[in-house]
Parts: C-alpha cells; sequence; structure tokens
C-alpha cells in the first residue's frame, strides 16, 4: 500500500523504521521484528539503515531466545560490516552455547580474542570467560586452568582464584592449589570463617604451622 502512494523503497524504508521504533516503545516485539524485517525487504536502503535493521533484528531474536535466527541475522550483519567486532562475535559465541554446539561456541569464543589482538582492543572479562565456561564443557580441564591463569592477572577476583585452586586440586597439585588459596587470602578476599579454617587447615597440612596458627589467630581477632 505504501508503495502506491508513489513512495519508493528508501521512503518506505524510513516508515517501517519509524514503525519498529514505535512498536518497540509499545512492547510489541513481534511486530517491532515483522517492522525491522519489512525495512530489509526494501532494496534501495542506506548501509547505516540495513545496519541498524540487522542489528535490531539478531538482538530481538536473541532476547526472544531464536538463537539460530539471531546467528542468522549476525552473520548478514558481519557479512554488511567491513570491520571485524568482538562485541558482535562474543554474542555469536554466546548464541551457539546455547544452542549446546560447544565446537562451534568455542570456535567463535577464540575469535573474539583474535579480533580483539588485530584491533589492538584489551580482552574484556566476559570475552575470557566463556573460554573457561566451554573449555570446562568440553573437559579439557587444563585449558581452563590455562585461561584462569590469566585471568587472575588480568581480573584479579576471588571467584577466578578459587576456581584456579579447585582446578589445581583436580590435578592433585596441592602446592599450586594452596598457593592460589593463600593469594586469594593475601588479597583479603575471604570473608568467611570456613575460608580461613580450610586455608589454616591446609598449611597445617603442608607443615607450616606457624602459618596456619597466624591466620587462624587473625581470623579470630577480626571476629
Amino acid at each position: 500500500q505504501l508503495e502506491r502512494r508513489g513512495l519508493n523503497g528508501y521512503e518506505v524504508a524510513q516508515i517501517w523504521n519509524t514503525l519498529a521504533f514505535a512498536y518497540y516503545t509499545l512492547e510489541d516485539l513481534q511486530n517491532t521484528k515483522v517492522a525491522y524485517e519489512k525495512v530489509l525487504g526494501q532494496g534501495t536502503i542506506s548501509l547505516a539503515l540495513e545496519l541498524s535493521a540487522t542489528r535490531a533484528l539478531f538482538q530481538l531474536y536473541y532476547a526472544d531466545e531464536d538463537y539460530a535466527k539471531a546467528i542468522q541475522f549476525i552473520d548478514k550483519w558481519m557479512a554488511l560490516n567491513e570491520k571485524p567486532d568482538p562485541d558482535i562475535t562474543f554474542i555469536k559465541a554466546t548464541a551457539y552455547y546455547q544452542m549446546e554446539r560447544l565446537d562451534d561456541a568455542l570456535k567463535t569464543a577464540i575469535r573474539v580474542e583474535e579480533i580483539a589482538a588485530e584491533l589492538q582492543k584489551e580482552m574484556k572479562e566476559n570475552w575470557l570467560y566463556i573460554q573457561v565456561v566451554l573449555y570446562n564443557e568440553k573437559k579439557d580441564y587444563d585449558k581452563v586452568i590455562e585461561i584462569l591463569e590469566r585471568m587472575v592477572v588480568t581480573f584479579p577476583k576471588k571467584n577466578y582464584w578459587m576456581q584456579l585452586a579447585g582446578m589445581y586440586g583436580e590435578k592433585e597439585w596441592d602446592d599450586k592449589a594452596l598457593s592460589a588459596y593463600y593469594a586469594a587470602y593475601a588479597q583479603g578476599m575471604f570473608d568467611k570463617e570456613s575460608e580461613v579454617v580450610m586455608l589454616s587447615q591446609r598449611l597445617l597440612n603442608a607443615e607450616v604451622p606457624s602459618e596456619a596458627t597466624r591466620i587462624l589467630q587473625k581470623g579470630f581477632d577480626d571476629k
């Protein structure tokens, strides 16, 4: 009907783009997707508008948990966008993960790191941590340890130190496990009685009773 009013493809696309925004404001996501797909259905639109509509569609389908469709529009967006984008590639990796396509997810997650290196961008925490999740799913524990060892340097959080210590324990590398737990303690990350007692017990087992006593006493002093 819009075409019958003498509007060209670009003008029709702009109308559908405005409607898509209106539907989204009304939280009518189904018609939002329809409107954006109508935008892409017009033959003569600007690259910026095509990129914008395509990006909106993969985000909408991802939010709707239609990951296969989301990946379809991610691939379309990547083909349009000349410069590789680590953020969008990461989203694609998570979509593959949600579909339980672990090999594809891991391959894409590794590609995120390659793109970041190419663009000389710092790796974001979640870009790297997805590799921990995927290698763990694939039971490649040596790679889990390798990535966690990087994470505790770049993103020194208690969770990563504890995971790393646990992985060392799984490999029966008791000295390394103790070192990881001690590193977390030394950085003031222990906030539970059980953690202080656990570290003291490990130090005692490692025949370092003086340090075990000191840490336990400090725990009492700190209540």
